[in-house]
This record gives C-alpha cells, sequence and structure tokens, in this order.
C-alpha cells in the first residue's frame, strides 16, 4: 500500500510540474498583481499559451484605466478568439483602440449592430467609416442604403490611352514596414495593434467587402476612398450586377473625345437610375429617399509619346 501511495505522490509531483500547469500558474501569478504592468504581462502570457479559461479575468482588465494594459488585453482577447466580450465594455474603448475593440464585435456582426448603427452618423476617419459600414453589410442592417446616399460623391477613374499604349499590368498594393513594435514602457509586453484591411492574413468577414485582419510588421498602404466603397455597398444591397460603363477611353482626337465624355456622362447617370431602381425594388430605399450623387470623372492620360493636353472637359456631373 505504501508503495502504491508513492507512487501516486510521484505522479502527481510530476503532473503538478508539466509546462501546461507552469504557464497557467504564471498567467495566475501575474493577472493576481498589484501592478498594471504584471496584470498586462498575465493577459499577454495567456495569448500567448492559449488559455482561453482567462479570458473572463482578463476582459475586467478593460474596466482598468490604464491605456498599455487595456492593449495588452484587447491583444489576447483577439488571440484567444474571444467571441462573447460584453459590448458595453468595448463600446466605451473604441475611440481610443478601434480596431481591436471593432475586430472583437465584428465576431458578432448582428449583436454588434447597434453599436454600428450608432456609429453610422458620428464624424468618422475613412478607414473607421469602412469598417462599420463593413459591419452594417455583414449585420444586415435596415435603412443603411438611405444612410449612404445622403451627400455621397461617387468617384469614377478613367484611363485615356491611344492606339499605341501599352497595357498595363495590375500593381499590387504599397507595402509599409517598420522595425518591430513600437517603444512601450519597459515593463510592459511589446504589444503590437491589430489592424483591420482588406490584404491581410486572418479572416474576419467574408464581405463584400472582405475583412481580414493581422500585426504583422509589413502590411499593405491600404487608401480607403469613400467615393468607390459607397458604390460597392450600394450595388451589393440591391444585388445590382449591372456592368459599370468601360474605364477604357481610346483617344482618336479631341473632337472624338468631348463626344466620348459626353456619352460616358450618360450611361453613368442611366446606369445610378438602374441602381436606384434595383435598391426600391429590393426594399433597401424608399424612391423618395433616393439622391443623386455628385460625380467626380478623374482622367488619367495614359496617352503614348509627344501630345497636347486633353481638351477641356466639365468633369463634373
Amino acid at each position: 500500500m505504501r508503495h502504491i501511495l508513492l507512487v501516486g505522490a510521484f505522479a502527481l509531483t510530476a503532473q503538478a510540474q508539466s509546462p501546461e500547469a507552469v504557464q497557467r500558474r504564471a498567467v495566475e501569478e501575474r493577472l493576481s498583481s498589484f501592478s498594471p504592468a504584471d496584470r498586462a504581462w498575465g493577459a499577454y502570457l495567456a495569448g500567448n499559451y492559449k488559455l482561453p479559461e482567462f479570458v473572463p479575468r482578463i476582459q475586467q482588465l478593460l474596466l482598468e484605466d490604464d491605456s498599455l494594459l487595456q492593449r495588452a488585453a484587447l491583444d489576447a482577447l483577439i488571440r484567444l478568439e474571444a467571441s462573447e466580450v460584453p459590448q458595453d465594455l468595448l463600446t466605451k474603448l473604441l475611440p481610443k483602440h478601434f480596431d481591436p475593440v471593432a475586430i472583437l464585435l465584428l465576431r458578432n456582426p448582428a449583436q454588434a449592430q447597434p453599436v454600428f448603427l450608432r456609429l453610422m452618423n458620428d464624424t468618422l476617419t475613412d478607414h473607421q467609416w469602412f469598417v462599420v459600414h463593413s459591419g452594417l453589410i455583414a449585420s444586415r442592417a435596415p435603412r443603411q442604403a438611405a444612410a449612404l446616399v445622403l451627400d455621397w460623391t461617387l468617384g469614377f477613374r478613367i484611363r485615356v490611352v491611344d492606339a499605341a499604349t501599352p497595357d498595363r499590368q495590375s500593381a499590387g498594393g504599397i507595402g509599409a514596414c517598420w522595425d518591430g513594435p513600437p517603444q512601450l514602457r519597459s515593463n510592459y509586453p511589446p504589444v503590437v495593434n491589430f489592424e483591420i484591411g482588406q490584404h491581410r492574413s486572418i479572416p474576419l468577414l467574408g464581405g463584400p467587402p472582405a475583412l481580414t485582419y493581422d500585426k504583422d510588421s509589413c502590411v499593405f498602404n491600404e487608401g480607403i476612398d469613400r467615393r468607390t466603397f459607397t458604390l460597392d455597398y450600394l450595388r451589393y444591397l440591391a444585388a445590382y450586377e449591372a456592368p459599370l460603363p468601360n474605364r477604357r477611353v481610346l483617344f482618336t482626337g479631341d473632337t472624338d473625345f468631348t463626344r466620348s465624355m459626353a456619352a460616358l456622362k450618360a450611361e453613368l447617370g442611366n446606369y445610378l437610375l438602374g441602381l436606384r431602381d434595383a435598391l426600391v425594388k429590393a426594399g433597401s430605399i424608399d424612391a423618395q429617399e433616393w439622391r443623386q450623387p455628385k460625380i467626380e470623372i478623374e482622367a488619367e492620360d495614359a496617352r503614348s509619346g509627344p501630345h497636347t493636353p486633353l481638351p477641356s472637359v466639365d468633369w463634373l456631373i
């Protein structure tokens, strides 16, 4: 009997010293510390060790008035794939930590819809506007189309070519890199914020447009143009698949170019009328809510060799 008890005691000791037990004890000790920096390390290590049982404890760190501690907690919650973080905690942190909070909210777009509806009419950066409306699309929010067409602008870029213009190869995104994480206070973990985009490594929303996120040191610099995305959102809400007018304009002379531009303006006008009718038919908007956008046509002069400037055209519709 004594031999059996000794074997059992040895087994318990070995189990207590397992790597998993050591990791849990390290996280527990730091989360229980009086030091905000230690608690930040506890959250950070819980994310590293993939210990989801600490999610409730980490959520409570969001209540503390320490921005670096909040960043570490958000970082851990994202890496632990937490999907039920209380919205009242997250909403208060949106102004300070927009992308990490938005990632957690977008894990459940339908539940987060009231938050994004409140943000819809706020003053937002282009990036924030893009994230908010993508979340509303994913949650099938009502009245989004009516909000999108209020005072909207459609940007339409054309490429003017001649017979000798070579075909253009598609260019990739603009890369941007930096040397590791930002310099934080030395006793806090080295957290780099997660950021939302379209060309990152971790899927977030299926779209359209598809949203992804990551925290890599090399990411794509994605300029968000509301003029383009407003049209994309409206086309999706209307299930409108009519092709846009051709963006390639063949230059054969000033007179023909002026005629081509007049025809393009008319074609864009008809396209938008079709979009309006499709939105009404889909129940996404009432006819009286439709607003015709201001249309800004931008021309890239890609003609080869020496040439005179393009004829003066009213580029606004």
